[in-house]
């Protein structure tokens, strides 16, 4: 069973108060998931550019963990879903968040099977 743990490595944030008077408007997240499964893991890293607040407003050092978490995948969805343009039904942060974690247990998968092998034939060695 693979143990997937969200981090923040960082935070960028508006060394100005906005045009609402809100000071450390927080603007990027660079964020990092990591996937343990046993001896075997793989991390994924990224920044997204955040949404502007919008209604309530928490000040930057009440943020938790879990506010950056959730506003990271809004903000990876809403990234997607610009780029998929109208044609594609739009995603959810829920469903950004799984994406990521899909492709980190692929490449757990393909460590503990790998797909490709190298070497040489063993025959060669006692040439």
């Amino acid at each position: 069973m693979t143990d997937f743990t969200f981090r923040c490595e960082s935070l960028d944030r508006k060394a100005q108060a906005d045009d609402a008077g809100r000071e450390g408007v927080i603007v990027i997240s660079h964020y990092r998931l990591v996937a343990v499964d046993g001896e075997y893991s793989s991390d994924g890293y990224g920044a997204v550019q955040l949404a502007e607040p919008d209604g309530s407003f928490t000040p930057f050092d009440d943020v938790t963990i879990e506010q950056v978490k959730d506003w990271t995948f809004e903000a990876l969805a809403k990234a997607q879903n610009d780029a998929s343009g109208d044609d594609v039904e739009d995603i959810t942060g829920a469903e950004a968040e799984a994406s990521l974690q899909a492709h980190l247990q692929i490449k757990i998968d393909n460590q503990k099977q790998p797909p490709i092998l190298a070497g040489v034939p063993a025959k060669w060695a006692a040439e």
